[in-house]
């Protein structure tokens, strides 16, 4: 199994990535992985104190909860889960506490609330800073809200707020094969139909040698409407397209990972790869083990 970025871009949270040589059962492992295995920091619990916007106070502890926290520059390690703490309320290990105190006292506009107004205690686990804030709520003049809230770690197993991804695609890479011996038998006319046909792109024709190439192979989606096509001119074995296979015989993929902003894709490839093996290890020391146990018998 071999990981390669194929493209990256760090200030959108966005990545590529090919998995090669694989089996479909261990890519989509990884995937899942990604999306509900990873920790991250999320807020857990909100005590409201003075509220009195329009919305309720339900409604704000669900918006603060889903905001994405800048996480990238902690080791997730080094914070423990509220089960493993050994303090009786909330702690430094555990959890990082936030405050909010805005009040519109402005006379006719209205104010947005946003999460750069959340205040944290741990410089180094802040909400997460797109191009535009996120906006929690609007106050009318003289409205106000006051709140306390404190993030704890978590996976997205457990809940969707801790997810670090917004998505992860996969998809199995294609293996398209032109037969040349039979392209060369059609007509030119037949030739631009049949590269016209595929909404992809896959393919082009080449004027100057009078033949069909195949311009970008990734770009295929499956669905087969060159294959429809060369069956509809009588050449069915014209195009051949198989699931893309390594030196090993394994699948090879192509992920898309877009991050929340909680972690950088880089660090949620590889925290995902590093949870996956420990997995794949306690798998296999089960295995012996109940394997040993049923040759004493």
């Amino acid at each position: 199994m071999n990981i390669s970025i194929t493209k990256y871009d760090e200030e959108e949270n966005y990545c590529e990535f090919k998995l090669e040589d694989t089996h479909l059962s261990i890519a989509n492992a990884l995937r899942r992985t990604m999306i509900a295995e990873i920790p991250t920091m999320a807020i857990e619990l909100v005590t409201v104190e003075q509220n009195t916007s329009v919305l309720n106070d339900e409604f704000i502890a669900h918006r603060l909860g889903l905001i994405p926290l800048n996480c990238q520059n902690v080791i997730m390690e080094d914070i423990k889960r509220r089960t493993e703490c050994t303090c009786e309320d909330f702690c430094k290990n555990c959890s990082v506490s936030f405050s909010l105190h805005i009040k519109n006292d402005q006379n006719d506009d209205a104010i947005n609330v946003t999460s750069d107004d959340l205040i944290s205690d741990d410089v180094s686990i802040q909400p997460f800073r797109f191009s535009q804030p996120i906006v929690i709520a609007k106050l009318a003049p003289e409205q106000e809200i006051r709140l306390k809230a404190i993030a704890v770690k978590g996976i997205s197993k457990e809940h969707a707020k801790w997810s670090p991804v917004a998505t992860v695609a996969m998809k199995p890479l294609p293996d398209v094969q032109i037969n040349q011996h039979i392209a060369d038998d059609l007509s030119q006319k037949q030739r631009e139909q049949f590269v016209n046909i595929c909404p992809r792109k896959v393919f082009k024709y080449n004027h100057a040698d009078d033949i069909i190439e195949i311009e970008d192979a990734e770009r295929c989606v499956y669905c087969d409407e060159c294959v429809y096509k060369a069956e509809a001119m009588d050449v069915k074995d014209l195009v051949v397209i198989r699931r893309s296979r390594g030196r090993h015989g394994g699948q090879n993929f192509r992920f898309r990972v877009e991050s929340t902003g909680a972690l950088t894709p880089r660090q949620i490839i590889l925290s995902a790869t590093r949870i996956l093996i420990k997995k794949l290890d306690r798998v296999s020391e089960g295995i012996k083990t109940a394997q040993s146990k049923l040759s004493t018998y």
